[in-house]
């Protein structure tokens, strides 16, 4: 099938395009470009340095900046996986980004826990999304993100990299075998659940009053590993409402202990920066009551982090 303009195409013929675009992202890549017309500023696939997978396209002009989501196979078959990703990205992105999601006509699956956290919910071929995406300061049925939700974010990620260092210090100075050894810290699992939805997360497990998750991935398959636990993180640690991702409860700092990687394969700015932006911080420890010291300093640390958000909360 041929790409051909979006307002010459009748809406049975989009479920063909749709499906062409799962091989070939082209055409799919020249709409969004089309319906932004020569007035947005496009960027296909964008790569923020805090997210490891947020939306498919951005949109961008002054005072307007629209972020689009086309759910992949896997948050098809579960769309917590979607959940995840729209937080990651309200949580990293200005506060006044529009989330808009597009699905197939006559989707089979049901998107519709998420209708008031998307600002826009459009079939694809919806000629009123290039109307939307045209209403600058138009938040649709989500809102905008608070300053505080960026802020704690932003200290918990600040924590999470200075946990990472002391980690990382400790375990070179006292010479830490950077292996997990699975009689000192035991495989768990945990059911989580947000919007009605439920994810069952093995290798991960409460130690000491701390959310521990074990990564078996070596060094070529580090980045899905941790992105994985990454997003578990964010769902376990946010609910989302109207698009704007609070915080449940008080959640400290979390941890991931690479199993079968080494010291080195962890040394990647963005991988560090993303799973700290997901609120975890990366151990390569193996000796309990030196992982037991860690967390109790991170707990420290937290502490401070804490009364950080509350005399700003006061401010």
């Amino acid at each position: 099938m041929r790409y051909v303009p979006h307002y010459c195409i009748e809406e049975s013929d989009w479920l063909g395009i749709w499906e062409l675009t799962k091989l070939d992202n082209r055409h799919w890549r020249k709409f969004l470009s089309e319906v932004g017309g020569k007035e947005f500023f496009v960027v296909h696939d964008p790569d923020h340095p805090f997210v490891f997978r947020g939306p498919n396209t951005l949109l961008s002009m002054p005072d307007n900046l629209c972020a689009i989501f086309v759910p992949s196979s896997s948050e098809r078959d579960n769309p917590i996986h979607l959940a995840a990703r729209l937080i990651a990205t309200r949580l990293a992105y200005p506060s006044n980004t529009r989330c808009i999601l597009l699905t197939k006509p006559n989707d089979e699956r049901d998107w519709s826990s998420f209708y008031y956290d998307f600002s826009g919910f459009f079939d694809v071929g919806e000629r009123k999304l290039r109307d939307f995406i045209h209403e600058k300061g138009e938040m649709g049925r989500s809102q905008k993100v608070p300053e505080n939700i960026h802020f704690e974010a932003v200290k918990k990620f600040d924590d999470a990299i200075r946990i990472t260092r002391l980690a990382r210090k400790l375990s070179r100075i006292e010479k830490m075998d950077s292996r997990v050894d699975s009689k000192v810290i035991p495989y768990g699992s945990e059911l989580i659940y947000l919007k009605g939805m439920k994810y069952y997360a093995r290798n991960r497990m409460s130690w000491n009053g701390s959310s521990i998750s074990i990564s078996n991935a070596r060094k070529n398959n580090l980045k899905k590993s941790f992105s994985h636990f990454g997003e578990l993180h964010l769902i376990s640690s946010y609910n989302l409402d109207r698009g704007v991702p609070y915080p449940k409860g008080e959640s400290d700092v979390g941890f991931i202990v690479p199993t079968k990687a080494d010291i080195h394969d962890i040394d990647n700015e963005k991988l560090v920066h993303a799973t700290a932006f997901c609120g975890l911080a990366i151990i390569e420890s193996n000796d309990a009551e030196k992982f037991d010291m860690i967390i109790e300093k991170s707990k420290s640390i937290s502490a401070r982090y804490k009364s950080a958000i509350s005399k700003n909360l006061l401010s």
